[in-house]
């Protein structure tokens, strides 16, 4: 397992979380949690309820996994909760071998 960082800042007025999730789901540090919630279906709780739905970004930890280098990251069901991520090749199967990393802004 690699080494997980995370920041949980308030900046202004805005609450900055950044993170990593493995590829199994495990995560650790302030401000969030992570689970495998399914093959290919991440979900990203925060600590704390935000005050409103976030902004988020997220990007694969690894290069896409077809031999073109291709595949989808997809966020769903943004909440002032939680989040999730659906990871996807090209044929549109589940992919739970990656892990990746997030930045939300509220």
């Amino acid at each position: 397992m690699s080494r997980i960082q995370h920041k949980f800042n308030k900046m202004s007025n805005s609450i900055f979380i950044v993170g990593k999730v493995n590829p199994n789901g495990t995560s650790a540090g302030d401000g969030f949690s992570s689970a495998l919630e399914s093959n290919g279906i991440y979900r990203v709780t925060f600590s704390e309820t935000l005050s409103s739905s976030p902004t988020v970004l997220a990007t694969p930890d690894a290069p896409a996994p077809d031999e073109n280098g291709r595949g989808a990251i997809t966020l769903r069901r943004i909440t002032p909760n939680s989040f999730e991520v659906v990871m996807n090749d090209m044929n549109a199967n589940y992919i739970d071998y990656l892990g990746f990393n997030f930045i939300v802004v509220v």
